[in-house]
């Protein structure tokens, strides 16, 4: 997050009834203005993994006028890369001033929207990903699941009857 609002977001709709990744042309506190890329499918099946990526690519150069986002669910692409500047003409690079936060985003410079949802299996890059990369990532990596390409790789398994504490709660894991 900014001052008012997320740089990025990555998120289910209400309004659009499907997944959307935002980049905020400015750090705003009233009337922010969002870049979106939006997926093609609306309404998604509920209590179904889904693998998201937001995109953000600089080129590796400073110029702004060819900055895009682009957006991928389960490794395929949504739409072509939205170029920022021409999708917001007051788009202006900047770099929020907050950590990375999961399950919420900024507003106004108000914390809210908050993700009625299971999130797992986050990764953060420093670089654009190419949507081959994307589905590299979002690969099955296990031999036990039978399931279609791409699929989402088994990273961990975790169950709280393992963990050890006085209150009943998740203790420090250190397998």
């Amino acid at each position: 997050p900014g001052t008012g609002s997320d740089a990025f977001t990555l998120y289910y709709s209400t309004f659009y009834k499907t997944w959307v990744f935002n980049r905020t042309a400015v750090d705003a506190t009233s009337n922010p203005v969002y870049i979106r890329n939006i997926a093609t499918v609306v309404n998604p099946p509920l209590n179904v993994w889904t693998h998201l990526t937001g995109v953000f690519d600089t080129k590796g150069d400073t110029d702004p006028k060819n900055d895009t986002i682009s957006l991928l669910v389960n490794g395929r692409p949504q739409g072509p890369p939205i170029v920022a500047s021409s999708a917001a003409p007051p788009y202006t690079p900047w770099t929020a001033s907050g950590g990375l936060e999961f399950g919420r985003s900024k507003v106004g410079g108000v914390n809210g929207e908050y993700f009625k949802g299971r999130i797992d299996e986050v990764a953060a890059w420093q670089r654009a990903l190419t949507p081959d990369e994307v589905v590299q990532e979002a690969r099955l990596e296990t031999g036990d699941v039978n399931a279609p390409e791409p699929a989402v790789e088994l990273v961990a398994d975790w169950d709280a009857t393992r963990a050890t504490s006085g209150s009943g709660q998740i203790a420090d894991w250190s397998n």
